[in-house]
Protein backbone atom coordinates (compact mmCIF):
# COMPACT_ATOMS: atom_id res chain seq x y z
CA UNK A 1 0.00 0.00 0.00
CA UNK A 2 1.29 3.43 -0.87
CA UNK A 3 2.00 5.85 1.95
CA UNK A 4 -1.11 7.87 2.90
CA UNK A 5 1.00 11.01 2.68
CA UNK A 6 1.30 10.54 -1.08
CA UNK A 7 -1.07 12.15 -3.54
CA UNK A 8 -4.01 10.40 -5.11
CA UNK A 9 -3.00 7.77 -7.59
CA UNK A 10 0.74 7.90 -6.93
CA UNK A 11 2.00 4.88 -8.80
CA UNK A 12 3.88 2.05 -7.16
CA UNK A 13 5.78 -0.70 -8.92
CA UNK A 14 4.50 -4.26 -8.67
CA UNK A 15 7.30 -6.77 -8.29
CA UNK A 16 9.99 -4.43 -9.62
CA UNK A 17 13.54 -5.44 -8.57
CA UNK A 18 15.84 -2.98 -6.79
CA UNK A 19 18.54 -1.73 -9.21
CA UNK A 20 22.13 -2.43 -8.21
CA UNK A 21 25.45 -1.18 -9.62
CA UNK A 22 26.20 -2.96 -12.85
CA UNK A 23 22.66 -4.31 -13.18
CA UNK A 24 21.77 -2.45 -16.36
CA UNK A 25 19.35 -5.12 -17.49
CA UNK A 26 17.34 -4.76 -14.27
CA UNK A 27 17.19 -0.98 -14.66
CA UNK A 28 15.96 -1.31 -18.24
CA UNK A 29 13.34 -3.81 -17.08
CA UNK A 30 12.04 -1.36 -14.48
CA UNK A 31 11.78 1.48 -16.98
CA UNK A 32 9.90 -0.70 -19.45
CA UNK A 33 7.61 -2.42 -16.93
CA UNK A 34 3.89 -1.53 -17.20
CA UNK A 35 3.15 -3.17 -13.83
CA UNK A 36 2.33 -0.06 -11.82
CA UNK A 37 -0.51 0.32 -9.36
CA UNK A 38 -2.03 3.16 -7.36
CA UNK A 39 -4.12 3.59 -4.21
CA UNK A 40 -7.26 5.70 -4.02
CA UNK A 41 -9.55 6.41 -1.08
CA UNK A 42 -13.26 6.92 -0.37
CA UNK A 43 -14.98 8.10 2.80
CA UNK A 44 -18.59 8.46 4.04
CA UNK A 45 -17.95 12.15 4.68
CA UNK A 46 -16.23 12.93 1.38
CA UNK A 47 -17.16 16.06 -0.55
CA UNK A 48 -18.35 16.21 -4.14
CA UNK A 49 -14.99 17.76 -5.05
CA UNK A 50 -12.89 14.90 -3.68
CA UNK A 51 -9.83 13.84 -5.65
CA UNK A 52 -9.45 10.28 -4.34
CA UNK A 53 -6.44 11.12 -2.18
CA UNK A 54 -6.07 10.09 1.45
CA UNK A 55 -6.72 13.65 2.64
CA UNK A 56 -9.44 14.45 0.06
CA UNK A 57 -11.22 11.16 -0.70
CA UNK A 58 -13.96 10.40 -3.19
CA UNK A 59 -17.54 9.58 -2.41
CA UNK A 60 -18.19 5.86 -2.82
CA UNK A 61 -20.34 6.07 -5.95
CA UNK A 62 -17.81 8.44 -7.53
CA UNK A 63 -15.12 5.80 -7.08
CA UNK A 64 -17.38 2.98 -8.30
CA UNK A 65 -18.09 4.95 -11.49
CA UNK A 66 -14.47 4.14 -12.46
CA UNK A 67 -12.88 7.60 -12.71
CA UNK A 68 -10.34 8.03 -15.50
CA UNK A 69 -7.49 8.05 -12.95
CA UNK A 70 -8.21 4.44 -11.93
CA UNK A 71 -6.40 1.76 -13.92
CA UNK A 72 -6.34 -2.06 -13.81
CA UNK A 73 -4.33 -3.22 -10.81
CA UNK A 74 -5.27 -0.23 -8.64
CA UNK A 75 -6.86 -0.42 -5.18
CA UNK A 76 -9.77 1.67 -3.90
CA UNK A 77 -9.72 1.77 -0.10
CA UNK A 78 -12.96 2.23 1.87
CA UNK A 79 -12.32 4.30 4.99
CA UNK A 80 -14.28 3.37 8.08
CA UNK A 81 -17.88 4.44 8.69
CA UNK A 82 -21.36 3.86 7.29
CA UNK A 83 -22.18 4.41 3.62
CA UNK A 84 -25.99 4.80 3.49
CA UNK A 85 -27.96 4.00 0.35
CA UNK A 86 -27.40 1.79 -2.69
CA UNK A 87 -24.44 1.67 -5.05
CA UNK A 88 -23.59 0.32 -8.50
CA UNK A 89 -20.01 -0.62 -9.40
CA UNK A 90 -18.65 -0.08 -12.89
CA UNK A 91 -14.94 -0.50 -12.05
CA UNK A 92 -13.35 -2.82 -14.60
CA UNK A 93 -9.92 -4.40 -14.47
CA UNK A 94 -8.35 -7.14 -16.55
CA UNK A 95 -7.92 -10.89 -15.91
CA UNK A 96 -4.31 -10.34 -14.78
CA UNK A 97 -4.84 -6.94 -13.12
CA UNK A 98 -8.17 -6.72 -11.29
CA UNK A 99 -9.27 -3.55 -9.55
CA UNK A 100 -9.61 -4.11 -5.80
CA UNK A 101 -12.27 -2.37 -3.67
CA UNK A 102 -11.24 -3.06 -0.09
CA UNK A 103 -11.82 -2.00 3.50
CA UNK A 104 -8.99 0.15 4.85
CA UNK A 105 -6.82 -1.75 7.38
CA UNK A 106 -7.91 -1.40 11.00
CA UNK A 107 -11.22 0.30 10.14
CA UNK A 108 -14.79 -0.91 9.61
CA UNK A 109 -16.61 0.12 6.45
CA UNK A 110 -20.33 -0.67 6.16
CA UNK A 111 -22.86 -0.18 3.35
CA UNK A 112 -26.34 0.21 4.87
CA UNK A 113 -28.97 -0.24 2.18
CA UNK A 114 -31.72 0.87 4.57
CA UNK A 115 -35.16 0.76 2.95
CA UNK A 116 -34.99 0.50 -0.85
CA UNK A 117 -37.88 -1.73 -1.86
CA UNK A 118 -35.54 -4.47 -3.05
CA UNK A 119 -32.90 -2.44 -4.90
CA UNK A 120 -29.52 -4.11 -4.15
CA UNK A 121 -27.27 -2.38 -1.67
CA UNK A 122 -24.37 -3.21 -4.02
CA UNK A 123 -24.92 -4.01 -7.69
CA UNK A 124 -21.84 -5.17 -9.61
CA UNK A 125 -21.52 -4.50 -13.32
CA UNK A 126 -17.88 -4.00 -14.32
CA UNK A 127 -15.73 -7.11 -14.66
CA UNK A 128 -12.47 -8.29 -13.10
CA UNK A 129 -13.05 -6.49 -9.81
CA UNK A 130 -12.48 -7.80 -6.29
CA UNK A 131 -14.61 -6.65 -3.33
CA UNK A 132 -12.88 -7.37 -0.06
CA UNK A 133 -13.45 -7.24 3.65
CA UNK A 134 -16.32 -4.78 4.20
CA UNK A 135 -19.90 -5.12 5.42
CA UNK A 136 -23.21 -4.96 3.52
CA UNK A 137 -26.50 -4.88 5.41
CA UNK A 138 -29.85 -3.20 6.00
CA UNK A 139 -30.96 -1.39 9.14
CA UNK A 140 -34.64 -1.68 8.11
CA UNK A 141 -36.29 -3.60 11.00
CA UNK A 142 -39.29 -4.92 9.01
CA UNK A 143 -39.01 -8.63 8.20
CA UNK A 144 -42.70 -9.44 7.64
CA UNK A 145 -44.62 -9.31 4.35
CA UNK A 146 -48.32 -9.90 3.82
CA UNK A 147 -47.64 -10.85 0.19
CA UNK A 148 -46.38 -14.41 -0.53
CA UNK A 149 -44.17 -13.35 -3.43
CA UNK A 150 -40.46 -13.33 -4.37
CA UNK A 151 -40.65 -9.54 -4.81
CA UNK A 152 -43.17 -8.35 -2.19
CA UNK A 153 -44.18 -4.70 -2.63
CA UNK A 154 -44.50 -4.20 1.13
CA UNK A 155 -40.95 -5.36 1.96
CA UNK A 156 -38.56 -2.42 2.17
CA UNK A 157 -35.19 -4.05 2.83
CA UNK A 158 -32.75 -4.31 -0.11
CA UNK A 159 -31.04 -7.22 -1.75
CA UNK A 160 -27.45 -7.53 -0.52
CA UNK A 161 -25.14 -8.01 -3.52
CA UNK A 162 -26.56 -8.62 -6.98
CA UNK A 163 -24.84 -9.32 -10.26
CA UNK A 164 -25.26 -7.67 -13.62
CA UNK A 165 -23.41 -8.90 -16.72
CA UNK A 166 -19.82 -9.26 -15.51
CA UNK A 167 -16.90 -11.71 -15.44
CA UNK A 168 -14.00 -12.30 -13.10
CA UNK A 169 -15.65 -10.96 -9.93
CA UNK A 170 -14.36 -12.03 -6.52
CA UNK A 171 -16.18 -11.46 -3.23
CA UNK A 172 -13.62 -11.95 -0.45
CA UNK A 173 -14.24 -11.94 3.32
CA UNK A 174 -17.36 -9.80 3.07
CA UNK A 175 -20.03 -9.72 5.80
CA UNK A 176 -23.56 -9.73 4.31
CA UNK A 177 -26.53 -9.72 6.67
CA UNK A 178 -30.12 -8.59 7.26
CA UNK A 179 -30.95 -8.12 3.57
CA UNK A 180 -33.65 -9.70 1.42
CA UNK A 181 -31.14 -12.03 -0.18
CA UNK A 182 -27.47 -12.11 0.65
CA UNK A 183 -25.75 -12.71 -2.71
CA UNK A 184 -27.55 -13.09 -6.04
CA UNK A 185 -25.00 -14.53 -8.48
CA UNK A 186 -27.07 -15.00 -11.60
CA UNK A 187 -26.19 -16.69 -14.88
CA UNK A 188 -24.66 -13.61 -16.53
CA UNK A 189 -22.10 -13.28 -13.73
CA UNK A 190 -19.49 -15.65 -15.17
CA UNK A 191 -16.16 -17.09 -14.01
CA UNK A 192 -16.43 -15.58 -10.54
CA UNK A 193 -15.69 -16.58 -6.96
CA UNK A 194 -17.13 -16.11 -3.46
CA UNK A 195 -14.71 -16.98 -0.67
CA UNK A 196 -14.46 -16.43 3.07
CA UNK A 197 -17.73 -14.48 3.32
CA UNK A 198 -19.94 -14.43 6.40
CA UNK A 199 -23.60 -14.43 5.28
CA UNK A 200 -26.39 -14.51 7.86
CA UNK A 201 -29.88 -13.30 8.92
CA UNK A 202 -31.01 -12.64 5.35
CA UNK A 203 -34.58 -13.17 4.13
CA UNK A 204 -38.07 -12.41 5.39
CA UNK A 205 -41.29 -14.06 6.51
CA UNK A 206 -44.67 -14.14 4.77
CA UNK A 207 -47.94 -16.02 5.19
CA UNK A 208 -46.55 -18.69 2.86
CA UNK A 209 -43.35 -19.20 4.87
CA UNK A 210 -39.78 -18.02 4.67
CA UNK A 211 -38.31 -16.28 1.62
CA UNK A 212 -34.82 -15.23 0.60
CA UNK A 213 -31.48 -17.03 0.44
CA UNK A 214 -27.96 -16.60 1.72
CA UNK A 215 -26.67 -17.25 -1.81
CA UNK A 216 -28.83 -17.72 -4.89
CA UNK A 217 -26.87 -18.72 -7.97
CA UNK A 218 -27.21 -19.96 -11.54
CA UNK A 219 -24.61 -20.98 -14.09
CA UNK A 220 -24.46 -21.97 -17.74
CA UNK A 221 -21.00 -21.06 -19.05
CA UNK A 222 -17.62 -20.88 -17.34
CA UNK A 223 -17.13 -21.72 -13.67
CA UNK A 224 -18.33 -20.21 -10.43
CA UNK A 225 -16.53 -21.07 -7.20
CA UNK A 226 -18.02 -20.83 -3.72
Amino acid sequence: MASPSGGAGSRRGVGAPTPRPGRLAAVIWILASPLLAADFYVSPGASATGTGSFSNPWRLQTALNHPAAVSPGDTIWLRGGTYPGTYTSYVTGTPSLPIVVRQYPGERAKIDGGTTGGTPALKIGGGYAWFWGFEIMSSDPDRISTTPDDYPPDMGRPEGIASMTASGIKLINLVVHDTRQGISAFEAWTDSEVTGCLIYYNGWQSSAGGYGHGIYTQNQTGLKKF
